[in-house]
């Protein structure tokens, strides 16, 4: 079976926290999470309006399951034999990233938001967890947020951006829970609720 049509019966099956891998993955692999932004910028280049859908959806919803599963069936060409995971906030966050990176503009609005004094959110578990933890941080400090955003992703500037963050690395993390920074996934979230917030300023 394809990694595409693993990556179908993953999103079909809704199983949210299970990996996938390609069969026939070369030999000489570049990191996952590079792998997952090459993914994510094809699908912006192959299916704009619907990556634009995806990231525009409430995260955590059925809603935004089913539009990674559709973006994902129609431009199943961009996996092209690459290791990937299967979670919807992976495929989500490399959609929110690519989609930010062709609008710069986005970028700056975010980097000229004020900080606020972090929230620190309600107990979590899980990627509920995830997200209030990127919230949190996005809204504590925008500009920060931006400068990692604009990174290149599995780089060497992305730590240095991430602990850029200071003080509020602690301050976001809800009382009570040992939270482990995994930076690929935090930075999916980050991407996918700054796009999101983004995109609503524009409508408004």
């Amino acid at each position: 079976m394809s990694i595409a049509a693993t990556i179908i019966r993953s999103l079909s099956a809704i199983a949210a926290g299970t990996a996938i891998a390609a069969s026939h993955a070369p030999a000489q692999m570049m990191p996952k999470a590079e792998q997952l932004g090459n993914f994510g910028a094809c699908l912006v280049r192959q299916g704009p309006t619907l990556s634009a859908k995806l990231a525009r959806t409430p995260l955590g919803t059925p809603a935004e399951r089913e539009a990674a599963l559709t973006l994902s069936r129609a431009h199943n060409g961009c996996v092209r034999g690459a290791v990937l995971s299967g979670q919807v906030g992976a495929i989500r966050g490399s959609v929110a990233q690519a989609l930010l990176m062709r609008q710069a503009a986005m970028l700056d609005t975010l980097a000229a938001r004020p900080d606020a004094p972090a929230q620190r959110p309600a107990n979590a578990e899980g990627r509920a967890l995830v997200i209030a933890y990127a919230t949190c941080l996005l809204n504590a400090a925008p500009a920060r947020t931006a400068a990692l955003l604009r990174t290149p992703v599995a780089s060497a500037e992305e730590r240095p951006a991430l602990l850029a963050y200071g003080e509020a690395l602690k301050q976001c993390t809800p009382e009570g829970i040992g939270y482990r920074i995994d930076l690929p996934d935090l930075r999916n979230h980050l991407a996918s609720i700054a796009y999101l917030q983004l995109a609503a300023g524009q409508t408004e």
